[in-house]
């Protein structure tokens, strides 16, 4: 009988624990994108419909050379609209140095996930509030109704405007970097979303720029 040895079973040890609940390892899809034209095994997006069920694990070895920094580990979460669903509203309420975001009756989203890229702008001509660029979805606020009535950015809110301002917001569910989704759409689904499990703190990381040079996601997401 063959043996295990101990670094193999430290790294099944560290898969397992990148699971979330329900995941199962015969759901692991490994490949590597080389080059800028194409990924070696095919794309996410190949590997698109059963096989991507939330819970899958995605390897990817490097998008445009082998191991740079746009490689890594990814779950997928689920297929939009459920999931990283890109919203707007122009009612949206912020104050300029906090962190929160409310959202009214008639313009509840859904589909939010933490990661997401968040942006927009309001007020008047000397009372301003924006959402600083690069800000994200922090954490995500329901009321007792199940309804999505608070988000928190990462970045607070910046302006001139005095107390709580509407903001014309964009929400946008690939943020190219830990939130990425493929090319896949089958109505009244969509894309799915991948999340990564080992994200590093690289900003190279986001738009997998990992040749310092190259944006490699659209080779993976299609």
């Amino acid at each position: 009988m063959r043996k295990i040895g101990p670094v193999l079973l430290a790294l099944v040890a560290i898969i397992l624990l990148l699971l979330p609940a329900g995941a199962t390892l015969q759901n692991v899809v490994s490949f590597g994108c080389i080059t800028v034209g194409s990924c070696t095994g095919g794309s996410l997006e190949s590997y698109n419909g059963s096989a991507m069920t939330p819970g899958t694990l995605v390897s990817v070895g490097g998008y445009v050379q082998s191991g740079d920094s746009g490689g890594g580990e990814f779950v997928v979460l689920g297929q939009l609209p459920g999931v990283c669903n890109s919203y707007s509203s122009a009612i949206a309420n912020g104050t300029v140095g906090s962190t929160t975001i409310s959202f009214s009756s008639s313009s509840y989203p859904t589909g939010l996930t933490v990661g997401e890229l968040v942006s927009g702008s309001g007020g008047t001509v000397g009372a301003t509030i924006q959402v600083p660029v690069g800000s994200e979805i922090a954490s995500i606020t329901y009321d007792h109704f199940g309804h999505l009535i608070q988000i928190s950015i990462t970045l607070p809110l910046i302006g001139s405007a005095s107390g709580p301002t509407n903001i014309n917001l964009m929400i946008t569910g690939n943020n190219q970097g830990t939130l990425i989704t493929d090319s896949y759409s089958n109505s009244p689904v969509g894309a799915n979303c991948y999340q990564k499990t080992d994200y590093r703190g690289d900003p190279h990381e986001f738009g997998a720029i990992g040749d310092g040079m190259t944006d490699d996601t659209i080779p993976l997401e299609y």
